[in-house]
């Protein structure tokens, strides 16, 4: 788009003599614009091929920068996503009257441990992380069973 003739501008802004927009697009999509305006003469058909070169320039580098921006928008949302399930876990976790254990299916050992289960076993947090489903249990043959072949998601674990 081209003007050599005035343009209305809102209440504030600087007046708009003349001016010159071209669409910066990259793939054929349309990605953003350069606005040129207040040349002290008309623009010409030269003035139109060097913004149209200048945007095709850009177009590359606008579209990095864009695409890293709405990554990193993306990153965020999901990071924020993440801490919110984060909460509702923990509050679910702690909240259970049951003894609750998170356990690695191929070294057993206690990845987490509920508060309850704390009070039951009579370890403190991190005595209990550093000890495996198999320790705590009655039957650890069964226990370790039911973890690595059974794939069981609810073990119960009948404490010495």
């Amino acid at each position: 788009y081209v003007s050599n003739q005035p343009l209305n501008a809102p209440a504030g802004h600087v007046p708009i003599k003349n001016c010159i927009v071209s669409p910066i697009r990259f793939e054929n999509d349309l990605i953003g614009q350069i606005a040129i305006a207040n040349k002290p003469s008309d623009y010409s058909e030269n003035d139109i091929a060097a913004v149209k070169v200048v945007s095709s320039y850009i177009a590359p580098f606008l579209k990095n920068r864009l695409d890293k921006d709405q990554k990193k928008s993306l990153r965020l949302k999901a990071e924020k996503e993440l801490s919110k399930s984060k909460e509702k876990y923990r509050t679910l976790f702690e909240s259970g009257s049951d003894a609750l254990f998170v356990v690695d299916p191929e070294t057993l050992y206690l990845l987490d441990a509920n508060k309850t289960a704390v009070k039951l076993y009579g370890y403190d947090y991190e005595e209990l992380l550093r000890l495996k489903a198999t320790d705590l249990s009655a039957e650890p043959y069964k226990t370790k069973k039911a973890i690595q072949i059974d794939r069981q998601t609810k073990v119960p674990i009948r404490y010495l």
